[in-house]
């Protein structure tokens, strides 16, 4: 399977996410053709990241046949909306669980709506998956870490 991978927190920077996104990768990076878009530095510059990240994207889904877009957290749901709605590609995101408890306007408006409009949310707890639920995420879209996805991907 051909995967798209963008994920916000990877090394070199230190952290618990960026282990789990570098492990993840490692994992599916096993048994996938995976295409990867990393940023691995302050979060500061995200939304250098972001734009980065939109066209890095582009050039991949037009040159590759991906099949999937995995994105590394629910912070990426909007980009992911945005590939998915040009590309027709199933996307899947991740809660790490601070992303399903934190409130904002801009980040209820922006990061909840685009997560629920995803085809998968994969959680990492069930506590986790029905806080998403409670949020408004249908739960058919979501999922803890370990169920069958798409294709035989498992994460």
């Amino acid at each position: 399977m051909r995967i798209l991978y963008i994920t916000r927190k990877f090394p070199p920077s230190i952290g618990g996410m960026q282990t789990q996104s570098k492990e993840f990768y490692d994992a599916i990076s096993d048994r996938n053709t995976v295409f990867l878009v990393s940023w691995g530095h302050s979060q500061a510059f995200l939304p250098l990241f972001l734009v980065y990240a939109f066209f890095k994207a582009v050039g991949i889904l037009a040159a590759k046949d991906v099949e999937i877009i995995q994105l590394g957290d629910m912070v990426l749901s909007p980009l992911g909306l945005l590939l998915k709605i040009l590309f027709k590609k199933p996307v899947l995101t991740v809660s790490h669980g601070r992303d399903s408890v934190y409130s904002g306007l801009l980040y209820d408006f922006f990061t909840i709506s685009s997560a629920g409009k995803l085809d998968r949310v994969i959680c990492v707890s069930h506590n986790n998956m029905n806080t998403l639920a409670a949020r408004g995420i249908l739960e058919e879209k979501l999922r803890v870490r370990g169920i069958r996805l798409f294709k035989g991907i498992h994460v």
